[in-house]
């Protein structure tokens, strides 16, 4: 079977795009503008509604921002609410005076913005610093943001109060290119071109740098800079994900979640790799070169899933994947965004795009092996059920669903019969490992 045809169209949104990302209820959000000065561009955040029939996005909702603001550079939504978070530099005036609420959290509401707070992350007071990126953890409760004079601060969320105090990077020229909390909350890593920095966040050291790691300790062959980098979740939470640019082009390198430690590494591209994100699933990552490519690729195996080559006319300066994993939007220096329609299932893909269409299909599956079972038996004297084998990995939200399905452990290729009783729903758990790990039958009749 050949690769996968995605639906994709281009959508101009009238001004250079610095960041996008999507809301908990799949909202598309961008950030961008002119900046700050007379230069005629807004600055401006908007919210869209992915049109993917019509090819279009539907504008919601715009925040216009003063034009001796700066524009936003830089954006994260909460995982579970219609909340976001942006990096916008106050006025020049103010900056000078030490009063730069840079940090602001806003609500995103179906037809506008609601500024709830803004405060600062970044005591600079020079106007060329800015906040350059902000990453909530995978639950919502933290935030950490950083800066371009390497200035890193970890918030607590909603309260907004520090999490420790604010890590000052030691070099001259130590701009912060990526942050990420782990999935146990008790690290944090801030990414610079040169190490990996990380940092406790529990513990008498938190706020301190424990452990920096080099390029040259990743590979002693390649002169690499380091572009990105992400904690694995859910599919892949037990890996970390680097990003890294040399001469010969860009790499994704998959790491040990614990140790930080090599596992895997592969070039991409024959460009430097300018933007990256992981689903909030951890099922697919994505990426965009500087020859304006953006790719697809399996967390777990760094299979290539999709390509789209010359995606914009200029520099991709951020790409995002839905939370629901069937939309990946890409923004643009040149005015524009694009869609990319996911498939529920890329062709031999190891992880299935639609865990909840799963669901569905075990439940239709093991009552009609149920039904053949109950007509087709021969001499039994009483039905029986069949305790469905499902080895691949889903992730369920509702855990209140009635599915007969099995532990992993104990698949194999002949079913496990047992007396038609009732299932009661509420003894059912989910893992990460397995569909339904558990469910207790009760003969109807003794």
């Amino acid at each position: 079977m050949g690769p996968p045809t995605c639906s994709t169209f281009a959508v101009p949104v009238g001004i250079p795009v610095f960041d996008v990302t999507f809301t908990a209820s799949n909202q598309l959000i961008i950030g961008g503008g002119g900046g700050p000065g007379r230069s005629g561009i807004p600055n401006k955040l908007v919210s869209y509604k992915v049109e993917p029939r019509r090819k279009d996005l539907e504008e919601e909702a715009v925040y216009d921002l003063s034009s001796d603001e700066d524009a936003p550079m830089c954006i994260d939504a909460h995982p579970t609410e219609d909340m976001v978070i942006t990096g916008i530099n106050s006025t020049e005036e103010n900056i000078k005076k030490g009063q730069n609420d840079n940090c602001r959290v806003f609500k995103v509401l179906e037809s506008k913005f609601e500024l709830t707070k803004a405060f600062s992350s970044l005591s600079s007071k020079n106007v060329d610093d800015y906040q350059k990126v902000i990453r909530f953890n995978s639950d919502g409760t933290m935030f950490a943001t950083g800066s371009s004079n390497g200035q890193v601060c970890v918030f607590n969320y909603p309260s907004l109060e520090p999490a420790c105090d604010t890590i000052e990077s030691s070099g001259d020229d130590d701009e912060v290119m990526d942050v990420d909390i782990s999935l146990e909350k008790d690290k944090m890593i801030f990414l610079l071109r040169d190490g990996i920095k990380l940092v406790n966040l529990r513990g008498r050291h938190t706020g301190k740098v424990r452990q920096t790691i080099s390029p040259a300790t990743i590979d002693k062959k390649q002169k690499f800079q380091f572009r990105a980098f992400r904690y694995g979740r859910a599919y892949c939470k037990d890996f970390a994900y680097l990003v890294a640019n040399c001469p010969n082009g860009g790499y994704i390198i998959k790491l040990n979640a614990f140790t930080l430690e090599r596992i895997q590494m592969i070039r991409i591209s024959k460009k430097p790799i300018t933007a990256f994100c992981i689903s909030q699933d951890g099922g697919i990552i994505a990426t965009a070169s500087s020859d304006y490519t953006l790719s697809l690729y399996e967390s777990t195996s760094l299979r290539s899933l999709y390509q789209v080559k010359e995606a914009h006319g200029f520099a991709i300066t951020s790409v995002a994947i839905s939370p629901d994993r069937r939309l990946l939007a890409s923004g643009s220096a040149d005015n524009s965004c694009r869609i990319i329609v996911l498939p529920e299932q890329f062709s031999g893909a190891v992880i299935e795009l639609n865990p909840i269409k799963t669901v569905f299909m075990a439940i239709f599956v093991a009552f009609f092996v149920l039904f053949l079972t109950t007509v087709l038996g021969s001499g039994e004297t009483q039905p029986t059920f069949l305790y469905s084998v499902i080895k691949q990995k889903v992730n369920v939200k509702d855990e209140s669903t009635s599915v007969i399905a099995t532990d992993t452990a104990q698949a194999s290729a002949t079913p496990i019969a047992f007396q038609m009783g009732t299932i009661t729903s509420d003894s059912i758990s989910v893992d990460g490992s397995t569909l339904i790990h558990t469910a207790t039958v009760t003969k109807d009749e003794l």
